[in-house]
């Protein structure tokens, strides 16, 4: 019986660790999503603006780079959060991602 529970108890300790090992950082979620995102900014900004694939590229690589800065929590966010976090910053993005495309 105290073998059952050293076996289960191992057994816990190991599953336990290897769960906190799976939990990935927010700039490793960031790197996974960022070409799915990115092509889904360039999507909806050549369909919506008047911008060349090439340039859309570039404006959203920087506003997805410079929204991980200001907030890399950004990757996580559910779309509600995500709204609000860019409402509160398009200004500071918009000068930022927008040198040169006027």
């Amino acid at each position: 019986m105290k073998m059952k529970k050293v076996v289960l108890c191992s057994f816990m300790c190991i599953m336990f660790s290897a769960c906190q090992h799976a939990v990935k950082s927010n700039r490793e979620l960031f790197d996974e999503q960022y070409e799915k995102k990115l092509k889904s900014c360039v999507r909806v900004m050549i369909d919506n603006a008047d911008v060349d694939s090439l340039q859309a590229e570039s404006i959203c690589s920087c506003l997805l780079n410079n929204l991980f800065l200001i907030d890399s929590n950004f990757v996580k966010m559910p779309d509600d959060s995500l709204t609000l976090l860019l409402d509160i910053n398009r200004e500071k993005l918009e000068k930022m991602c927008n040198k040169g495309t006027e």
